[in-house]
């Protein structure tokens, strides 16, 4: 900024948001350098591995974010509390030990009162950072204990704090239960939400006087000294329960501070007032707690007849569509909250159960399914004044290739390409099954049972089956393509169909070249990929081709930002080869197995051959995916239903 004419003169304010933009990015090539150094015990000193490391001083390990403080200092701004808290995350306590370089947001401290009460907030909010920055459970939980012998309950205690070590527990039972990962880029810990398994060696384990509890231990805990969990810490605890009991214990703890919150406890088929009065936050975790539990709706109803009051009707049905009812009673409600649903409805479970009474085709259960999330989301734009992002987009495709493959096959089955009989069935049409949650969720329970009765069910696809299969496989690409242009911009494509062994990149070219309305990552584009596949659109996968070479550099910014975008970005150029050459239907019948389609429909050998010359110009992607490449994709199931080993 001191480059500029006049130079541009930087406040405290202005030091802050360098320090956590610089705090939020991964580390770099030096700061990951200055992690593998670190020893595996605590504290976290350097530990030398070759004779040049020797050299790497302390100044060495100085972070992006902490020099920022640094200058911040030099240009007269003291360190207050902001700052220290920081420091920590960026790699520092305040004694000089060192901690995890953590990628966290810093939370403001604007506390009002005497200096005791500012004292006691800054105390708080360090030790919150202190046990954010850290690699394993076990670390953190050390640094929980030293909080609690450092600053005595009843003074000090804050939940804030707790909430530290519940996403630290959290994170733990994710990993003992196989449900997230570690990645090499994530071994050196601070770069990912997920902690470090804790190490075998006792040498590198942390001293501890007890074991870390589990996450509804702690929270027993908590509760035992007086502390009612609210805002974050309870938002956080119900969207995490690891048991449909434990979400409903904590919201009954914080109905005591906020009585609005029995609206949630104890539904009603009416629209309760008191709901509009809870928070943003609490609905959108209720939200997901709802869609995670499918037993969460039979507890609701057991509370009801406990307290002995009236049970809704709306809870007869999977918890996923009661979540859906709350959603549609309330305006203005985060993308988040929508997605949950809309995820949960791509579940297996849930059609299963929702459609079971209905229909016992799988193919027809698949249309189905879609036509629930096609709604889902549909009412989530429309509730939304931010309409459609990134994260729906992505569950739209993902949701929308079990439901091509469905098409194919009901196509296969009937020989039919278009709908061209009006037969009306006495059955439950799949056309009606757009409409399906709508009448779940907010007609009367007498009319539901009416719509699902025993006599309805159908065993083989019927004329509205056909129907809704042919508009599928009609409709969906223009759709697809109007979705992608709202959130990224128009395509408009660069590949030159006269000569398509070559892309130019010219001054043309580049001025017709817009900003991005969206950041693309690439687990996004590849679902956009497959979905383009799926359909058989090539036109369109030759524009979307043509707009990932113009907005080459915006991707690879984009991969670099994720832990797996670099594995993204390559699937996403093998999922082209796939789709386009059909190399999973060949695939399918090498291990015997029926062709989901006809292995003649690919792609014209033109389109191929242009799409394969767009991608060799592209630096560092690697080309074209070779045939072992496209095997590994179907075997691992990428590109619709294959045998798994």
């Amino acid at each position: 900024m001191v480059t500029q004419t006049p130079p541009v003169a930087v406040n405290r304010e202005g030091f802050r948001a360098i320090s956590q933009v610089q705090l939020a990015n991964k580390k770099t090539e030096r700061e990951m350098d200055w992690a593998s150094l670190k020893a595996k015990t605590w504290p976290p000193w350097k530990e030398d591995k070759l004779g040049f490391d020797a050299e790497k001083g302390p100044e060495y390990g100085v972070s992006q974010a902490l020099e920022a403080i640094h200058k911040a200092r030099e240009a007269g701004y003291g360190s207050k509390s902001w700052e220290q808290v920081a420091a920590v995350l960026a790699g520092f306590d305040s004694d000089n030990s060192p901690t995890i370089q953590t990628r966290a947001y810093v939370l403001h401290q604007q506390i009002s009162g005497n200096k005791e009460d500012k004292q006691k907030a800054f105390l708080i909010h360090l030790w919150y950072a202190r046990i954010r920055a850290t690699r394993t459970v076990q670390e953190a939980w050390a640094r929980f204990l030293a909080y609690e012998e450092e600053m005595p309950a009843k003074q000090t205690s804050h939940q804030l704090v707790y909430l530290a070590m519940f996403e630290k527990l959290h994170s733990a039972y994710r990993l003992g239960q196989g449900i997230a990962k570690q990645t090499r880029k994530s071994s050196y810990g601070g770069d990912a939400i997920e902690v470090l398994p804790i190490r075998k060696s006792p040498k590198e384990q942390t001293y501890v006087r007890m074991q870390p509890p589990s996450m509804d231990e702690l929270a027993d805990r908590m509760y035992a000294v007086g502390i009612v969990p609210v805002s974050q810490c309870l938002n956080f605890l119900v969207a995490n329960a690891h048991t449909a009991t434990d979400g409903l214990k904590y919201l009954t703890w914080a109905s005591q501070l906020l009585p609005q919150l029995e609206s949630l406890l104890y539904p009603s088929d009416s629209l309760d007032s008191r709901l509009q009065d809870v928070s943003r936050k609490t609905f959108e975790a209720y939200v997901q707690f709802l869609c995670r539990y499918d037993n969460a709706a039979r507890l609701l109803k057991d509370r009801a007849r406990a307290q002995e009051r009236p049970i809704p009707r709306n809870l007869n049905h999977p918890a996923a569509l009661v979540a859906y009812r709350l959603l549609r009673s309330r305006p203005n409600n985060t993308h988040l909250a929508w997605y949950s649903v809309a995820q949960r409805m791509t579940t297996t479970r849930l059609p299963y159960e929702l459609h079971r009474m209905t229909s016992s085709n799988p193919d027809i259960l698949a249309l189905e399914r879609w036509s629930l999330v096609q709604s889902v989301i549909q009412n989530a734009t429309t509730s939304n004044e931010a309409g459609l992002d990134t994260k729906l987009f992505l569950l739209l495709n993902q949701a929308i290739t079990p439901a091509v493959l469905a098409a194919y096959k009901i196509q296969a089955q009937t020989g039919s390409q278009s709908a061209k009989t009006n037969v009306k069935s006495k059955s439950v049409s799949v056309k009606t099954s757009s409409r399906l949650a709508e009448t779940l969720v907010g007609e009367s329970h007498k009319k539901t049972q009416s719509a699902l009765s025993k006599d309805d069910v159908r065993q083989t696809p019927d004329a509205g089956a056909v129907t809704v299969a042919d508009r599928l496989l009609r409709d969906s690409p223009v759709m697809l393509h109007n979705k992608f242009v709202s959130i990224f911009g128009d395509i408009e494509g660069r590949i030159d169909t006269d000569d398509s062994s070559s892309i130019a990149f010219g001054d043309g070219r580049t001025s017709r070249r817009q900003n991005l309305l969206s950041i693309p990552f690439p687990a996004v584009l590849h679902a956009y990929m497959r979905s383009l596949g799926m359909l058989r659109d090539w036109n369109e996968m030759k524009r979307f081709v043509g707009w990932l070479v113009d907005y080459q550099q915006d991707i690879n910014e984009a991969t670099e930002m994720t832990g797996n975008g670099f594995e993204m970005r390559r699937k996403m150029i093998v999922a082209a080869r796939v789709f386009l050459e059909r190399t999973w239907l060949l695939y399918q019948q090498s291990v015997g197995r029926a062709p989901t389609a006809n292995v003649d429909s690919g792609a014209p050998s033109e389109v191929i051959e242009q799409i394969k010359a767009s991608f060799a110009h592209v630096d560092g992607w690697g080309g074209w995916p070779c045939d072992k490449e496209a095997h590994e994709y179907c075997f691992a199931a990428y590109a619709g239903e294959f045998p798994r080993k």
